[in-house]
């Protein structure tokens, strides 16, 4: 077996060249993508973290909206007892006509009711 010194010289240069290019491009390289994963992975992690939130948040309104529904349907304001107008209900159609006793009194009650409520004004 002839072992040429060219040959273990090229055996050399190429053992030095794969310990450059390991140590300056692939190293560094593997570097960059072991951190892009590690930010890939942080990122995704705060992805689930905020649909979790948000599906948190969307619960929490469903369920105070479901409380205000609850609470409207308790509280349906009802007809006063005694308003401003005390008109009878008047079928549809041609509306009642009143007397001028009617009209001087409804008048009347309208009129205490606008004083009444333009007190504070003066």
């Amino acid at each position: 077996m002839n072992i040429n010194f060219t040959l273990i010289l090229q055996f050399a240069h190429f053992f030095v060249a794969y310990l450059l290019i390991r140590s300056l491009l692939v190293k560094p390289a593997m570097k960059v993508i072991e951190r892009e994963h590690e930010e890939f992975d942080h990122l995704t992690h705060a992805l689930e973290i905020g649909k979790k939130i948000i599906v948190e948040r969307e619960r929490e309104k469903q369920r105070r909206w479901e409380q205000c529904q609850v609470l409207f349907s308790q509280n349906i304001p009802g007809k006063k007892e005694k308003g401003i107008f005390h008109f009878e209900e008047v079928e549809m159609g041609r509306p009642a006509l009143l007397s001028r006793e009617q009209l001087v009194v409804h008048v009347h009650d309208l009129e205490k009711a606008i004083v009444e409520k333009v007190k504070h004004v003066r």
